[in-house]
């Protein structure tokens, strides 16, 4: 058993109007389903001091995907400033311990852990302070931390569940199973996953899949059709993510319609 505490202080939330639409199912809403889960958990406790580790409930992902960089970065320095104790400060508490002001520094090397799925906008803390050794992040790829999947459309899931009903029914030691849902990227920024699909997915009775192949991959096979003679295609195809391959990506990169705002951190849960 490891007992958490979930850190939810400070202003770390953007109004709910900017929050991209169809946020549950975007593939880096983990942070959302995290929290979510954390709440009731029955590992969570109620004092800081008493937990093996802190869960930082920031939505850092989503800010990032809102196109919220700056705001992300400055709700990374308000938990840095929360989170990391000056050598000053510790100083001063090794002589006089006051608990409210020196509980920073006893829980400094309680290991804290973020959620950091989308770094398309970089990491926040550039011109900011870098995290401590006792961060952990979550994210979808990196050599610091944890690796998670995507989140997966509830759409998508429900295909997948349809089409595993409709499997042959075998024994499970007969019938190797390999669930292959991650990202696979487009083959001039890296083939090695799409060439591991391609061959793990010719072996008998394995079901390879991957939630992103048929839009980086298969929206290529639009291009056969340019051998055709008469082959005539329009810009508003050219520009509309060839959606009958990248369909999700649409309620992805759609932006809430947002009126004038000063677009501030609020302190409002979502």
């Amino acid at each position: 058993r490891c007992s958490f505490y979930l850190w939810d202080k400070g202003k770390m939330r953007l109004p709910a109007k900017y929050t991209p639409i169809n946020w549950s199912n975007n593939q880096f809403s983990l942070e959302l389903h995290l929290q979510r889960a954390l709440q009731q958990h029955p590992w969570r406790v109620q004092k800081e001091e008493t937990a093996d580790l802190r869960f930082v409930a920031a939505n850092l992902s989503m800010m990032c995907t809102a196109k919220k960089v700056f705001a992300a970065r400055q709700v990374w320095r308000d938990i840095m400033a929360q989170l990391r104790p000056t050598t000053a400060q510790c100083a001063e508490c090794a002589r006089v311990w006051v608990p409210d002001r020196c509980a920073q520094c006893a829980a400094q090397h309680v290991p804290t852990v973020v959620v950091l799925t989308n770094k398309e906008c970089g990491v926040p803390w550039v011109n900011g302070p870098s995290p401590s050794s006792n961060f952990v992040f979550i994210q979808d790829h990196g050599r610091r931390g944890i690796v998670a999947p995507f989140v997966l459309p509830e759409a998508r899931v429900a295909t997948w569940r349809t089409l595993a009903k409709q499997l042959p029914r075998k024994d499970w030691a007969d019938r190797p199973l390999l669930f292959f849902a991650m990202h696979v990227p487009k083959l001039y920024i890296s083939g090695t996953r799409y060439m591991i699909w391609r061959q793990i997915r010719s072996t008998p009775g394995v079901l390879a899949l991957s939630s992103t192949i048929n839009c980086t991959i298969g929206q290529f096979s639009y291009c056969r059709r340019a051998s055709q003679q008469n082959f005539n295609v329009s810009k508003e195809v050219l520009s509309s993510y060839c959606n009958e391959f990248c369909w999700y990506k649409r309620a992805k990169d759609r932006r809430v319609e947002l009126a004038a705002s000063n677009g501030r951190i609020t302190g409002e849960p979502r």
